[in-house]
């Protein structure tokens, strides 16, 4: 109805967490005739592997994340949609941040509601937006203390780099997210007529 077409995404669910399975605590524990030392040591060892096994498990993880963003992004480029908004709500928006703030040049646009940080993700969103080029609309809810926490201390970082592409605000509460009318997809829609509506983006050669 406004001009706009959209790319909804689903993105993979974390790995499941890694636990110490009792076959391998046992078969690295030492005699009983052995000192306690040893028993100790193989105990720091099972810790060790565990942490590596954790680091790598979360390292592929966020490769598939960026992946499947990557896809989805190529996807739309592919059908000539170039002039692009990435949208990301409360953890998801830690990833929509993570992709924003390695792009530079015209033809992004990012939105974020009632954004959280992800566990999984590479940075605190907080140490990635002040890299953010692109325009930035970021809005709150006012219902959630963390939310409002997180956002004061984003627009603090976002005054002190000077931007002038980065918008906070806070909107309505939405009573009934079936309803295509509330006050955040109004605020969306006027926002993006004034920043990003209307821009020819040319394929690069």
């Amino acid at each position: 109805r406004f001009g706009w077409a959209t790319l909804s995404i689903e993105l993979p669910f974390p790995p499941a967490k890694i636990r110490i399975s009792r076959d391998q605590v046992e078969s690295k524990e030492a005699p009983k005739d052995e000192s306690q030392k040893i028993t100790e040591e193989t105990t720091q060892e099972t810790t060790q592997e565990t942490t590596e096994a954790s680091t790598q498990a979360i390292a592929a993880y966020q490769q598939q994340m960026r992946a499947r963003i990557n896809a989805a992004i190529n996807h739309l480029k592919s059908r000539n949609q170039l002039n692009l908004v990435i949208v990301g709500y409360g953890a998801s928006a830690s990833w929509a941040i993570d992709y924003a703030h390695q792009q530079t040049g015209k033809g992004l646009t990012l939105i974020t509601i009632d954004a959280l940080n992800n566990a999984w993700a590479p940075e605190n969103i907080q140490q990635q937006i002040e890299k953010i080029q692109v325009p930035y609309l970021d809005l709150i809810h006012p219902d959630q203390q963390l939310v409002q926490r997180l956002a004061r201390q984003r627009l603090k970082i976002m005054r002190t780099s000077g931007t002038n592409q980065y918008q906070q605000i806070t909107t309505a509460n939405i009573a009934n997210y079936k309803s295509p009318e509330n006050s955040t997809t109004r605020r969306i829609r006027g926002w993006l007529m004034t920043n990003a509506g209307g821009k020819k983006i040319n394929r690069a050669r």
